[in-house]
């Protein structure tokens, strides 16, 4: 995996919990719509550059990656959202001051359990946007496309498809695409 990927992969939860927390801010401020449409907008351009890089898989296989590569801002701006989600319901459930002890505390693990539980389903996802938000959803796009194709086993193209040794990551997933290229005489025209 290159260096940038890795960081990328790396700051993928932060990077999601921070635009979440600005998403919060924006909603607590009145721009509910605003931060509604932005969040609509990153995941509707992170699907259709994803749709686009599978369309280009047949003729451009090494060249569809970076196109396939976008479906993370999708799946980062549903993470952002639920980041949002949570910092917004933590402070609908934050008690007045006149609240008495016992409210504040139990309003105070209400919260808690909450923000545990929609962190664990969204945002903790994020932590694999590498393997999961990426590799798999790429290698399956990638074996869609070719399943019409009569490899022979030991063919490199059918080996780069199915084989898992060295998963589907960064680095792998333009050598594939580029075995792949070569195998079935496409042109690889990205570098």
């Amino acid at each position: 995996m290159s260096k940038l990927a890795s960081l990328l992969a790396t700051l993928a939860a932060p990077i999601a919990a921070l635009l979440g927390a600005l998403l919060a801010w924006l909603w607590v401020e009145g721009a509910f719509w605003f931060a509604l449409l932005a969040v609509i907008a990153v995941v509707l351009i992170g699907c259709v550059l994803y749709w686009i890089g599978v369309r280009r898989i047949p003729v451009d296989p090494k060249g569809s990656i970076p196109w396939l590569e976008c479906r993370a801002l999708a799946l980062g701006g549903m993470a952002a959202a639920a980041s949002a989600l949570v910092i917004h319901v933590a402070i609908w459930l934050s008690p007045g001051d006149k609240a008495s002890d016992g409210v504040k505390e139990i309003l105070g693990a209400v919260s808690g359990a909450i923000a545990v539980a929609l962190a664990a389903l969204f945002i903790d996802a994020s932590k694999e946007a590498g393997s999961k938000w990426l590799a798999d959803p790429i290698k399956g796009a990638f074996q869609e496309v070719f399943k019409s194709h009569q490899f022979d086993p030991e063919q490199p193209a059918a080996v780069a498809l199915y084989d898992d040794e060295g998963g589907w990551g960064f680095t792998e997933r333009r050598r594939r695409a580029k075995e792949i290229a070569d195998d079935i005489g496409l042109p690889v025209r990205s570098p």
